[in-house]
């Protein structure tokens, strides 16, 4: 407990990508004059419209972490299966499996162009250590969501652990 109302203390309900997008939204409130108060609740408010899609290029990191056995793993990754997750309520969940990255990317990209997107807030892009990758993954999202204004970003050590390299992760807030 913090005896101090200069210091909030929230949640994000997500990770490096998503912190960021909410820590951008959050800067952009106090310049424009919000109260901490009232920066937490639309911070909150904005956490539920807050989608975050990451494609795992290996599933090696995974099984090293422990959340997939070895038997597993090595059946994905014969198959060259690419899991794709979301963050949903602090939690990672696996939302679709992939036959190649072409594939997860196709199915991502398909999720971001059904959603109502918030165009006055950035969507933000990240790659752990496969800037390749990235690059071709943005190129094509601006194909199926031209007005979105894009933020790219390198992923930090918690993403890059969990996935490894290769993977890639896009966040936005929806209407």
């Amino acid at each position: 407990y913090l005896k101090s109302n200069k210091i909030h203390l929230v949640d994000s309900q997500s990770a490096t990508l998503g912190i960021a997008a909410q820590v951008y939204e959050a800067i952009k409130m106090r310049d424009a004059g919000m109260a901490a108060e009232e920066i937490v609740e639309e911070l909150r408010s904005l956490q539920s419209k807050q989608k975050l899609f990451a494609i795992l290029e290996t599933l090696k990191y995974v099984k090293m972490g422990g959340r997939l056995s070895a038997t597993k793993a090595m059946v994905g990754s014969i198959l060259h299966i690419r899991p794709v997750v979301m963050i949903q309520e602090g939690r990672v969940i696996l939302v679709h499996l992939a036959k190649g990255s072409k594939n997860a990317l196709r199915w991502v990209y398909d999720e971001v162009s059904k959603s109502k997107i918030d165009y006055g807030r950035k969507i933000f892009v990240g790659h752990s250590r496969h800037p390749a990758i990235l690059t071709s993954f943005v190129e094509q999202l601006k194909d199926k969501v031209p007005r979105a204004c894009y933020d790219i970003w390198e992923l930090g050590i918690t993403m890059g652990t969990y996935g490894g390299p290769g993977l890639v992760g896009i966040t936005y807030f929806e209407k």
